[in-house]
């Protein structure tokens, strides 16, 4: 289990989208293992609390709870916090979600299905835990030779689904509903 994780703070945590973060952030610019570390420093807890102040919903005309994380405000805090070294693209491939988003999130691009990861890659998975059409949770998915890692923030626990890729995963192998939406993390082409 993670050294930190959403189920050390209640059934109620809604925080997922920044301990996703965080567990990026950690991994790929600290070079930290957070599934292995035991102990919690306060340094860790204000990280997780200053992502989600940024990332909040807030009040909003969608419907969708003030306490869930924005994703579009999740790319741009990858993108400011990453030292522009990386940047997030919003891609789904549910027509009703754009529908909904489309007028306020400009990260949105339509596809058939969301993209295989390549080797070394991330991205932020928005589930739900039940078949609505609502996205209530989000997971950090990371690619690796053997298939791919899927890091959820409830428990902190990394699960391989060997074989499988992000456009595989469907709730008869993740368990989780909804499985078409998703924040790429790309590194900056420095070519550009």
């Amino acid at each position: 289990m993670a050294f930190i994780n959403q189920m050390m703070f209640g059934l109620t945590d809604k925080r997922c989208g920044a301990f996703a973060i965080a567990y990026w952030f950690w991994i790929v610019s600290r070079h930290r293992d957070p599934m292995s570390e035991t102990t919690v420093s306060d340094a860790d807890k204000n990280t997780i609390a200053r992502i989600y102040d940024a990332i909040r919903f807030g009040p909003n005309d969608l419907g969708i709870d003030e306490d869930f994380s924005n994703p579009e405000k999740m790319i741009k805090f990858i993108y400011e916090n990453s030292r522009h070294r990386y940047f997030g693209t919003l891609e789904s491939s549910n027509r009703a979600l754009i529908e909904r988003f489309g007028n306020n999130f400009g990260h949105v691009v339509e596809h058939r299905s969301l993209r295989p990861l390549r080797n070394g890659e991330y991205a932020i998975l928005m589930v739900s835990s039940d078949s609505s059409i609502n996205p209530t949770h989000y997971v950090l998915v990371e690619k690796d030779e053997n298939g791919i890692n899927v890091i959820d923030p409830v428990n902190g626990i990394r699960m391989n689904y060997t074989g499988h890729n992000i456009d595989t995963l469907n709730p008869g192998v993740f368990g989780y509903y909804n499985c078409y939406t998703a924040i790429y993390i790309n590194p900056v082409d420095d070519k550009a």
